[in-house]
């Protein structure tokens, strides 16, 4: 059984790694780049369930792992806020990835706008907010690159 901190790890980290996992992956692979992004949202997403369970009642889990930076902690939190907000980044993504005809690099975008989503709703201090934000940010624009219309790389 997975120990609250390795879930609450686990949850944060498992997105941007299926991101780096499905950026590596032959293009020619779309259905199965899909489907490795579905799985890992599923996976991230049964965990933060049974996060919600225990934090339902007002309560908190808070997990920090390490300092690799001089008294900068890496902290993650799941209140009941920051759980719904995952919630929905989550919800957001499986909509996203349910697109047909999804290119790969959309589909690394996609994960990526959901690692920061996440990452910012679970953070426990600004470090780790900003980090998400960051993430975020990263996806957002992987999206306007990658789309098929030239209008998207007006914007930028």
């Amino acid at each position: 059984m997975l120990t609250l901190s390795l879930r609450l790890g686990i949850t944060a980290a498992l997105p941007p790694l299926a991101a780096l996992l499905v950026y590596v992956l032959p293009r020619n692979l779309r259905l199965g780049v899909r489907l490795l992004g579905m799985l890992a949202l599923a996976v991230c997403l049964g965990l933060l369930v049974s996060e919600a369970s225990l934090v339902a009642a007002g309560g908190r889990l808070a997990s920090s792992y390490g300092t690799p930076v001089g008294n900068v902690h890496l902290l993650l939190r799941a209140d009941p806020q920051g759980v719904i907000v995952a919630i929905a980044a989550f919800a957001a993504a499986v909509l996203g990835l349910a697109q047909r005809g999804l290119r790969p690099l959309e589909v690394v975008a996609i994960l990526l706008c959901v690692s920061g989503g996440v990452g910012a709703a679970l953070g426990g201090n600004a470090v780790m907010i900003f980090a998400g934000f960051e993430a975020a940010n990263a996806g957002t624009a992987l999206l306007l690159f990658a789309g098929r219309r030239a209008g998207g790389r007006l914007v930028v």
